[in-house]
């Protein structure tokens, strides 16, 4: 008889072990959720445009380059590398930013993108002010699979500065430009990493933080 009620503890302590794990993941995700909802802004990508640029990322390797004008440039070479669709949408990402250096919103300065000053305006006054954590991307799978191969296939500054301006259309400059100085800073290679590990069938949910310790990849 204490051998039978010894196993049914020994079997219930298991099962209490291999349950807890996922109701605390679950319970993370929620908690999660909740905060971004007001300390992280949502974005939306451009689907299409992620999934074509994410297949000709390789090509554009540092093929962006900003000129001694001021003003961002694609070598002639890359046309040939990538497809018709992608240069289009690279060269609407540039012509994006160069667009923002015009106006005064945004300048190159000893090559990093920083904010400018605007025509007769001051400073810029930054949009994110009220998500001051940062940027949260819902992907289903289909996008998670697309953002991985792009982070894996090219760490070039200009080209990701490029490549988001292009798929996230109602982004302002500027803050494409802390974008991607964030998952710079916490590293492409890695956040691939954790889009692979984390992904389910449904996707996954990436925050992007000002800060690296608030970065993070956790699955739908």
């Amino acid at each position: 008889m204490k051998k039978i009620v010894k196993m049914l503890s020994v079997a219930t302590l298991l099962a209490t072990t291999a349950v807890t794990p996922a109701f605390a993941s679950t319970e993370k995700i929620q908690a999660s959720k909740t905060e971004n909802a007001s300390k992280f802004q949502k974005v939306d990508l451009d689907k299409k445009a992620l999934n074509i640029l994410s297949e000709n990322i390789e090509g554009i390797n540092n093929g962006i380059k900003p000129g001694k004008d001021g003003y961002l440039h694609i070598d002639k070479s890359v046309k040939s590398k990538i497809s018709p669709d992608a240069y289009a949408l690279i060269e609407k990402g540039v012509n994006k930013i160069n667009d923002a250096i015009k106006s005064g919103e945004v300048k190159i300065v000893n090559d990093e993108l920083v904010p400018g000053v605007g025509k007769s305006k001051g400073p810029q006054k930054a949009d994110w002010t009220a998500h001051w954590w940062g940027i949260h991307f819902i992907l289903d799978r289909d996008e998670a699979d697309d953002l991985q191969r792009a982070c894996e296939r090219n760490a070039d500054k200009w080209a990701l500065i490029s490549v988001l301006c292009a798929i996230v259309p109602d982004m302002t400059v500027s803050k494409v430009g802390t974008v991607a100085a964030a998952i710079l800073a916490y590293g492409n290679y890695t956040l691939a990493k954790d889009i692979s590990e984390n992904k389910t069938r449904k996707g996954v949910y990436v925050d992007v933080g000002w800060t690296t310790v608030n970065t993070n990849v956790y699955g739908r």
